[in-house]
């Protein structure tokens, strides 16, 4: 599934610089979205359900286990930033084969993930982190999409 306007440009690339630095979900307050079936009751399975979202190039689940501390991004992220910023990193975190190499504790009672992922026969590590939400929710905050951007220039974005 290509999106209009998503290859190259100056504010494409300054979204991936931006994703890159952390993908940090800022935001208002949540609303009740965050609370419902969003985020899960501990931080692997988010993990898990995020990667299995991302190698079937489900944006909708992907969005649904993607926040942090205020809930799911859904509930306050508006929806054209929420999904251009889910493409780019399904494009960066596609892949045939996911590993958890290791699970540690993070900054803020988060927890973090080394995580390594394999697409077309490129194998690359990156780390990912995980954050408790609303409702004792967890949900995938961020990854470092710089050490897997090969993989958005093997596959594209939609490409199977």
């Amino acid at each position: 599934m290509r999106r209009k306007g998503m290859r190259g440009g100056v504010a494409a690339r300054a979204l991936v610089a931006a994703l890159a630095i952390g993908l940090t979900v800022m935001g208002c307050a949540s609303g009740g979205r965050g609370t419902g079936g969003e985020g899960y009751v501990a931080p692997r399975p988010a993990l898990d359900a995020f990667l299995a979202a991302a190698k079937a190039r489900d944006l909708e689940a992907m969005g649904a286990v993607w926040g942090g501390e205020r809930g799911s991004a859904a509930a306050y992220m508006p929806r054209e930033e929420r999904e251009k910023r889910l493409l780019i990193m399904q494009c960066h975190l596609q892949h045939d084969s996911a590993r958890i190499l290791a699970e540690y504790p993070a900054d803020g009672g988060r927890r973090g993930f080394r995580v390594e992922l394999v697409f077309r026969g490129v194998t690359r590590a990156t780390t990912m982190q995980a954050a408790l939400g609303p409702n004792r929710r967890w949900y995938l905050e961020s990854a470092d999409i710089e050490k897997t951007a090969e993989f958005c220039r093997l596959g594209g974005v939609g490409k199977g």
